[in-house]
Formats: C-alpha cells, structure tokens, sequence
C-alpha cells in the first residue's frame, strides 16, 4: 500500500513538472486517498518552476526552509518526497528503498526516475 502512495504521488509530481510547475508544499497533510489512488492537494502554494515560491506573511514553512529562498527547481519537490519516505518509517525499506530514499533527498532524481526505480517497481 505505501509503495502505490509513493507511485501516484510522483506521478501527480510528474505531472506538474511535465506543466513546469512545482508544488512546494509535499507533505502527509497534503496527501489523500481517493478510492483506489492518492492525490497531492493543497495547491495554493504551486509556483512555476525558477521562480521563488511564495509563502505568506507568519506561516512558517517547517520541512527544509532553506529551500524556500531560492528559485525552485523540480528536484526540491523530490527532496519533500524523499523525506516523506523517511518519516514512513517503513519495516520493508530495504536496501533499494533507502538508495531511491537518499536520491531523492540528494535531489538527483526526477519524478520520471524515481517512478523508474527498482523498488517502485516491484
């Protein structure tokens, strides 16, 4: 169940890289289940890629703030991802999990590759 989250929410990542836009904000809250698939929700905060994201006056911006100061690049959203698989805290994360795991948190790796990975696959 945790691998087919993680497959369709990068594939609405995919998506709105695909569009030239990021979301910014990937996180559990932002996620739901909608019959047999997850959706990302909460798109208040999408901005196109290259552009510093906007956050508004007071919220405070908790996972990786570092990156809301800089222009975003599609692979900061992968960063997000990569830390919602950490957080999962998953018993079946094996050897191949905690390498697209730390891919993703190193930001070397698109959606499209991510989706691609071994451990997705299977």
């Amino acid at each position: 169940m945790a691998l087919h989250a993680f497959r369709c929410v990068l594939s609405g990542v995919q998506d709105l890289h695909n569009a030239k836009y990021g979301h910014t904000d990937i996180r559990w809250q932002n996620i739901i289940q909608c019959g047999n698939s997850y959706r990302l929700i909460d798109l208040e905060f999408v901005c196109k890629l290259n552009q510093t994201p906007f956050t508004p006056q007071g919220y405070v911006r908790k996972a990786r703030p570092e990156l809301y100061t800089r222009k975003w690049k599609a692979e900061y959203d992968l960063i997000l991802v990569g830390d919602l698989l950490e957080s999962c805290s998953l018993p079946d994360l094996d050897g191949q999990g905690q390498e697209l795991m730390h891919a993703m948190q190193a930001g070397s790796m698109s959606a499209g590759q991510a989706l691609r990975h071994p451990w997705l696959m299977g």
